[in-house]
């Protein structure tokens, strides 16, 4: 009876397949691989099946006539298809790979970017402001990023073996020329702009666009905040000044944003005392206007305007190769007076012609001017006048999903002029220089997780009389949850300076190769970077003696920075808690300016770590920040011993410990009151950036350390906010 039963049973299943209808197939990618496992059913029913590992599949169905026939993978979109059963033809179909944008795999080599690409590595205005270390300067936080270097007797940035001069600052695309305040030799600087004033931060150490020009280290690119939308006041008290802010927003789709700064040092050096000899304690006015109008669905202008004044005067002794101002090292003393003023005027329309095709045209407009005095030379009246504008016109497509199209054309007009006045005797130097770039970038999927950006960039410079190509390229890997290789090259000119310019153009571009190889790997809020880099320096300027004469100057220089950096960043293992740590191994030697060997700067250390902290106290609406910063030893020449022993002096180790703390009083006032309170060197070390020298009675050198400012900074706010 069981046999029997068991035969009927094998006779239906028989019957039951011999009504089926089958339909064959494969399943592959856009890049023809097969895809192994795909589900594949008919629309509205319960038949379906999988594809094999070489993507073919095989579906039974009882169904006859017109279905619909549906394909699915993961990673891919699904695809629908007709089919009238039954059907003698095989179905082929190719599936097209989901979030085929360029942002789904970001080249992270050489750079830390802001915004919603990023986020984890994003630098928001508040993460400067409440960096420790920082006092709210945006350029003080970026040295505690792997590949900067922290140099605190000049405050700027100096990345990768490279010095200031390389490192340049963009705001909406167009060239800053100036973005720090105007200082004495080693009297540290801060960035003209405050941080609040932008939105977007993209900081990259080497291999950065090829929409960016003259930079032979890195470029900073900031933009500037979108328009408000509600009518706000403040009310800013500092420890060493006071701000006004306002925001206003209109019906006609326009609004405008004002603020003015003032800082005057002098009550503060009285109460902290410093290592400078002030004769006028530094003084400033700073005043910035932004406006906003909204032309179209798509179009925005935006327009910022910014002016400064500096004033400040102390007394240095004198020295034949740099200053100092130990005031208990006291020698024949100069009496030096600085006054510099700066306008800049920045000017963006973006609009959009159709869905995939975005313009951009920027317009800039900047003055800067530095006036310094020596009443011990002879009277002597040195003023520089900086003058730049700037047109840029950039056009983006996306051409395809896959492929994203940037290109478009530069044009600066540089003039430079330098006025000397010793007894009332005048001098005049000066040169101008019109400058035209264009440059084209294709940024491109391979396949799905293999990104290429490929980008050349041409100049031509008046002042020189040359033309230059510079090619970019940038690869990028993704490992899907295993993280993501970067890899970048380009070639990167930088006219020379304008303190040798003055002097002569028989001089070509300096040049620098980027080679960075990149690994990320981002999840739940934390970040980890691997990253080491290679980079060439070729026709650096270089001088037997810094004089008027033009022979004194040749592109004999050259040198090599290279090295390895380390940067994790979290913001989910300790609750209210945001910290990163960046270490940087790096070596770096320079054969340039007066140099008798190929030696590391001054500037530089080969070991640089940062240590930053924050974290909100929900409970008590505070927050506190910590930064520790510590760099081994810096190297500086001694003049007394022999050429061999060439910059192979070392200072100590630096160790600087900053806190900081942030109460927001908003619950028991009327309006949003927020008190800040910060400190550096909290553990008072005596610390040494290097050393100056003078010649003495007995035809030798004598050495002066070149010290901070202070021990130790306070800086204390009270923001308030008016609604």
């Amino acid at each position: 009876m069981k046999r029997l039963l068991a035969l009927l049973l094998v006779g239906v299943q028989g019957m039951s397949a011999y009504c089926q209808n089958v339909i064959c197939g494969r399943v592959y990618g856009t890049d023809r691989n097969a895809l192994t496992g795909a589900n594949i059913m008919i629309k509205d029913s319960y038949d379906g099946c999988s594809s094999d590992l070489d993507g073919y599949f095989r579906l039974e169905t009882k169904l006859s006539g017109k279905q619909t026939m549906v394909f699915k993978y993961i990673g891919y979109m699904d695809r629908e298809i007709e089919v009238t059963i039954p059907t003698k033809d095989s179905v082929f179909i190719c599936l097209k790979e989901e979030n085929y944008t360029l942002d789904a795999v970001q080249i992270t080599a050489g750079n830390f970017e802001a915004g919603d690409k990023v986020k984890s590595v994003s630098f928001e205005p508040l993460d400067i402001v409440l960096t420790a270390s920082s006092s709210a300067d945006i350029y003080g936080t970026l040295s505690t990023l792997p590949g900067a270097q922290f140099v605190g007797e000049q405050g700027k940035l100096f990345v990768r073996g490279g010095e200031a001069y390389e490192s340049r600052t963009f705001i909406n695309g167009l060239l800053v020329q100036n973005p720090y305040r105007q200082t004495m030799a080693n009297v540290p600087s801060k960035g003209r702009f405050s941080p609040l004033l932008f939105s977007g931060t993209m900081f990259s150490s080497g291999g950065y666009s090829a929409e960016y020009g003259q930079a032979l280290s890195s470029a900073l690119v900031l933009s500037t905040n979108s328009m408000p939308s509600d009518n706000l006041a403040n009310i800013n008290l500092y420890s060493m000044g006071f701000g006004l802010s306002m925001q206003r927003v209109f019906r006609n789709n326009s609004a405008i944003v004002l603020s003015y700064d003032h800082s005057d040092l002098d009550p503060y050096y009285k109460v902290v005392k410093q290592n400078i000899d002030w004769t006028t304690p530094p003084k400033a006015h700073f005043l910035t206007f932004n406006y906003f109008k909204k032309t179209s669905n798509s179009g925005m202008l935006k327009s910022m305007f910014s002016l400064n004044m500096d004033k400040s005067g102390l007394y240095y002794p004198t020295s034949e190769m740099d200053y100092t101002f130990i005031k208990d090292e006291k020698q024949n003393e100069l009496d030096t007076e600085l006054k510099s003023f700066g306008l800049l005027n920045n000017n963006k329309y973006v609009f959009s012609i159709s869905d995939k095709n975005t313009m951009n045209i920027s317009l800039g407009l900047s003055y800067d001017k530095r006036n310094v005095g020596l009443e011990q030379f002879n009277n002597l009246d040195l003023c520089d006048n900086f003058f730049l504008s700037e047109l840029k016109i950039k056009d983006i497509i996306s051409i395809t999903d896959r492929n994203k199209l940037s290109y478009g054309i530069d044009y600066q007009l540089n003039y430079f002029k330098e006025s000397i006045k010793r007894n009332e005797v005048d001098t005049e130097l000066d040169y101008t220089d019109h400058s035209i770039a264009t440059y084209a970038e294709l940024e491109s999927y391979v396949m799905r997780r293999f990104t290429t950006r490929v980008g050349v960039r041409a100049e031509y410079s008046s002042v020189l009389n040359l033309f230059k190509v510079s090619p970019r390229l940038s690869l990028a890997y993704s490992l899907g949850d295993l993280g993501l290789f970067s890899f970048a090259y380009g070639t990167f000119f930088q006219n020379p300076e304008s303190e040798y310019l003055k002097f002569t153009r028989k001089l070509k571009p300096e040049r620098a190769e980027h080679f960075i190889l990149d690994y990320q790997y981002e999840r739940n809020k934390r970040v980890f970077r691997l990253e080491a880099y290679y980079k060439k320096y070729h026709n650096l300027i270089k001088y037997t003696s810094y004089d008027t004469n033009p022979d004194s100057y040749n592109n004999a220089g050259s040198g090599y920075a290279k090295g390895l950096e380390v940067f994790y960043r979290d913001k989910k293992t300790i609750p209210g808690g945001d910290f990163w740590i960046s270490y940087s191994l790096m070596d770096t030697k320079r054969d340039y300016r007066d140099f008798p060997i190929l030696a590391m700067p001054k500037y530089f250390s080969k070991h640089n770590f940062s240590f930053v902290y924050k974290h909100w106290i929900r409970a008590i609406h505070s927050n506190v920040g910590l930064t520790n910063n510590w760099m081994s030893g810096r190297h500086y020449y001694d003049p007394n011993k022999p050429v061999e022993q060439f910059m192979k002096d070392k200072t100590k180790p630096y160790n600087d410990l900053c806190i900081n703390y942030t109460y927001d009083f908003s619950s028991y006032t009327k309006w949003p009151v927020t008190l800040f309170f910060s400190v550096t060197n909290l553990l008072g070390q005596n610390h040494v950036f290097g050393f100056s020298y003078a010649k003495n009675d007995h035809d030798t050198y004598d050495l002066y350390p070149i010290k901070p400012m202070a021990k130790r900074t306070y800086t204390f706010a009270i923001l308030i906010t008016l609604k």
